[in-house]
Formats: structure tokens, sequence, C-alpha cells
């Protein structure tokens, strides 16, 4: 155990270990509470959002350093957590089914770039469904999701805005986990480079999320 630990820590896999293993295991038990008897609430707006989520892991972009991303498939999933209503319809998708349904959305997405032979990094995909997994306990795993509807349209988005920018310093600090490891970089110097990083695409990418759970709303679906 102790040699394995030890080699682990030399090729510095070790947080990128606890990073996949921890979205596994989210995944796993997320698609357990899902498929359990009154856990899947409203499959049509999960079939909405979860097409969505699965046409953006298509439209996968390269960013500078050669780290792949899935801008529009991300948004698509914080959104599906930040939505209220649906049309007309309260949302009232679970933390777990968000979770569950983001994570089978990504498999079936990155399925093609796979059989093509440019598969996704294991981390990216982990981190993306670590992050929006807090944002969903935090958004419905809590009755805040309840009540903002009561509240002004700019509390209601200022929370919104709030939890976005915890998703991007929690993946901010994961990536840095990760790369400190691998390229043996101090955390801190590595953490405040992928903070800066953040304030481009990954705040466009939270602002367009917020958006489309607040145009849901008033949209709903196809319609």
């Amino acid at each position: 155990m102790t040699s394995l630990r030890a080699r682990l820590d030399d090729g510095g896999l070790t947080g990128l270990l606890v990073v996949v293993a921890a979205a596994a295991l989210l995944a796993v038990c997320s698609v357990a509470v899902t498929a359990a008897p009154g856990g899947f609430a409203q499959p049509g707006v999960a079939l909405a959002f979860g097409a969505f989520i699965a046409l953006g892991e298509l439209a996968r972009i390269t960013l500078p350093g050669g780290r792949d991303a899935a801008p529009v498939a991300t948004a698509g999933a914080l959104a599906y957590a930040l939505t209220t209503n649906f049309g007309d319809m309260q949302a009232r998708q679970s933390a777990w089914q968000v979770v569950a349904v983001v994570a089978v959305a990504m498999l079936l997405g990155v399925v093609p770039h796979v059989v093509a032979g440019r598969a996704p990094s294991v981390d990216t995909l982990a981190r993306r469904l670590l992050s929006v997994g807090v944002a969903a306990a935090v958004f419905r795993g809590t009755p805040l999701h309840a009540h903002v509807g009561n509240w002004l349209p700019l509390v209601t988005v200022s929370i919104m805005v709030a939890i976005v920018f915890a998703t991007l310093v929690l993946d901010a600090t994961l990536v840095a986990m990760i790369r400190a490891g691998t390229d043996r970089a101090p955390f801190r110097a590595v953490l405040r480079n992928e903070l800066r990083a953040q304030l481009g695409i990954g705040s466009a990418i939270g602002a367009t999320g917020a958006l489309i759970a607040l145009a849901a709303t008033v949209m709903g679906g196809w319609t």
C-alpha cells in the first residue's frame, strides 16, 4: 500500500485519481438514487437538457495549453442545475437527478469523439461533473430553489451568479490540484494562473448557463 502510494506520488497522479474517483462515485450514487422509484421527475425536461448537453459535447474546443473544453455542454449542465421553471412548469429535478442526467448526457456525447480517436481527458469530464454537482447541491439540495421565484429578479440573478462563481473557483482549484502534481509546480502559483484563466471563457460559460436557466422560465423547451 505504501509502495503504491509512493509510485502515485512520484508520478503526480494522486490529485488526478482523487478527482476522478470522487466524480465516479458521485455519478454512480446519483444514477442509483435517480433510478429508484420516485427519484426521476419530469422526464421531458430531463430529455431536453440531456439532449442539449450531449449535443454540446460534440462542439468541443481546444484551449491554450492543449486542454479541451465543451462550453455549450457545460453551460447546459449549469442551466439544468439552476432552472427554477420550465415554461409554465415548476422545475422539480433533485440535485441527484441533475448530476445523473449530466453524467449520462456527457458519456453519450463523448462517444463520437472516442470512436474518432480523440477522446477527451478523463479529468476534464470529472471536474465538470463535480462542479455541476456542487451547483446542484447548493441550489437544488437546499430550499433555495423553492424561494427564489418569490424574490426580486435581481436577487435571483445575484444568487445564480454567486453559485456560478463558486463553481469556477472549484474548477480552478481542481485543475490546480491536478497540475501541481503532474507538473511539479507550486499549488498557489498554479491556482493563481487557473483563476486568471477562468475570468475569460469560464465566466462566459457560467453567464451563458445562468441566462439559459432564466430563459427556460419564459420559453420552456423548443417552443
